[in-house]
């Protein structure tokens, strides 16, 4: 198994095959599920492309952040529509 894993490291195209089919299931995913949104696209994009640790941090952190403020609130947010 450490053999399969140091052949992929070396291998720049097969983690770039990945990255691409990692990044297809995500879209087709959000389609089918009708979830598309603009913003994780773009993140799913950014992180394809390069992924430092910081990027990742920073995102999941956010997303943390909005996520605990949006249960804290919401019993004051009203539907609006």
């Amino acid at each position: 198994m450490m053999m399969l894993l140091g052949a992929i490291a070396t291998n720049q195209i097969v983690i770039h095959i990945l990255q691409v089919f990692s990044l297809a299931l995500v879209i087709l995913f959000m389609t089918v599920s009708n979830t598309q949104h603009a913003h994780v696209a773009g993140i799913a994009l950014g992180l394809t492309t390069s992924a430092p640790t910081n990027s990742v941090i920073f995102i999941l952190s956010a997303a943390a952040i909005i996520s605990i403020t949006r249960l804290v609130v919401s019993r004051h947010f009203h539907n609006l529509t």
